[in-house]
C-alpha cells in the first residue's frame, strides 16, 4: 500500500453528485416510457429521492 499522488486522487474523485445523478435518473426513466408505466414511476421515485438528498445536503451543510 502506498499513498496516492495528487494526480491519482483527481482521477478517482469524479462522478455525479446527488443533484446530477437525480436528474439523470429522472431523464432515463422518462426516456424509457416505451417499456411501460413502471419504468418512469421507478425513475421518478429514485431520481426524486436523489434530488431531495441533494437539496437536504445543501440546506443543512
Amino acid at each position: 500500500m502506498r499513498t496516492l499522488t495528487e494526480e491519482e486522487v483527481d482521477e478517482v474523485s469524479g462522478g455525479l453528485g446527488w443533484g446530477s445523478g437525480g436528474a439523470v435518473a429522472l431523464g432515463l426513466g422518462f426516456a424509457a416510457i416505451s417499456f411501460g408505466p413502471a419504468v418512469p414511476i421507478f425513475g421518478l421515485a429514485v431520481g426524486g429521492s436523489m434530488l431531495y438528498l441533494h437539496v437536504a445536503q445543501m440546506t443543512y451543510r
